[in-house]
């Protein structure tokens, strides 16, 4: 939760670094049998990960797993966004794929310096298939906002889309005036509380607002922590 607040009051994502990403499969969706396509798509991955970043979304709020496995187990908030403004060559699907991508090492020289960007980029982005439930998106920016006190480099709102809704988390806990603070910039966009389905396997919109916010007595702001 901390670090959502954070993002919406620093009005700023997290770049992930594409070698450190949590699948060692990440832009190497090629068949690497050849050792020297191998040898060329690790290196093509290396010096990519050095210029640009990633922002990881998914195109549907609603999965269940999205939130198990990255808010905290429902705890955090899910910040979502129109990219229907955005530069659209830099937002991306995944590739979903049950086998990797063949390559003719004779073609090689040619893809790796003449081939178009979604050619390149139908490669590089090819995950196995069972990751399909995240049915992600991707925005790739250029590294160069790294914070000097935690060396994470961010990419602003303001360069990639614009925020269109929050939704805090089932298990979350956090006090109305934490979210209206860290709200303050985007009096417009609307906030909602989410809860688990009452008949299907999803996360749907909590109708009573009661339950929106925490309000126990010995609640401490997570701005006297962030």
């Amino acid at each position: 939760m901390k670090w959502g607040l954070a993002a919406l009051k620093d009005q700023r994502l997290k770049q992930a670094i594409i070698t450190e990403l949590n699948d060692p499969f990440e832009h190497i969706g090629v068949d690497l049998s050849d050792k020297n396509i191998r040898k060329s798509f690790i290196t093509l991955r290396t010096e990519l990960a050095k210029s640009f970043g990633i922002i990881c979304m998914s195109e549907k709020m609603s999965n269940p797993l999205l939130w198990s496995h990255y808010t905290d187990k429902h705890k955090g908030l899910c910040l979502a966004f129109d990219f229907s403004k955005s530069p659209q060559d830099l937002l991306l699907p995944v590739n979903y794929l049950d086998q990797r991508i063949p390559m003719d090492k004779n073609k090689l020289r040619h893809f790796l310096t003449k081939a178009s960007i979604p050619e390149t980029m139908e490669k590089l982005l090819a995950k196995f298939s069972d990751w399909r439930y995240e049915k992600e998106v991707r925005f790739y920016a250029s590294l160069t906002e790294k914070d000097p006190i935690t060396g994470h480099y961010y990419l602003g709102f303001n360069k990639m889309a614009y925020l269109s809704k929050v939704y805090i988390g089932a298990e979350a806990k956090v006090s109305k005036a934490d979210m209206e603070f860290a709200m303050s910039a985007f009096p417009n966009v609307e906030v909602e509380k989410v809860r688990i389905g009452f008949q299907n396997f999803e996360i749907v919109r909590q109708q009573d607002k009661s339950r929106w916010y925490d309000k126990s007595a010995d609640y401490k702001s997570y701005f006297e922590v962030v």
